[in-house]
């Protein structure tokens, strides 16, 4: 019992956008790339999803990727905290729900 190895660890994952959050939860990462309107960076997926013929998601997680290199931000756990900090959760999701970071 006493042996930490035997615990079972377990994550449940949201889809935070519209669900948890307001708005789309890349919008603090959005503007962090310097994007003054994020309509700016989903045009930009979008349009690159179409023409590549490839899924949204992988799109948008293409161009954070891309853009968050050239522009020197670091893709580290202490910067997904940092950003993840902003993102705007409707009222009563911090009291509902067990946040282990």
């Amino acid at each position: 019992m006493g042996n930490d190895n035997n615990k079972v660890r377990c994550a449940i994952c949201f889809d935070f956008d519209g669900t948890l959050a307001k708005g789309n939860m890349q919008d603090p990462w959005i503007e962090e790339l310097g994007y003054k309107n994020p309509k700016e960076f989903w045009k930009k997926v979008d349009d690159f999803q179409q023409q590549k013929e490839m899924g949204r998601v992988l799109a948008w997680m293409y161009f954070i990727l891309k853009e968050s290199k050239e522009k020197g931000i670091s893709l580290t756990k202490n910067k997904f905290k940092e950003i993840g900090k902003k993102v705007n959760l409707f009222s009563g999701v911090n009291d509902n729900f067990f946040w282990r970071y």
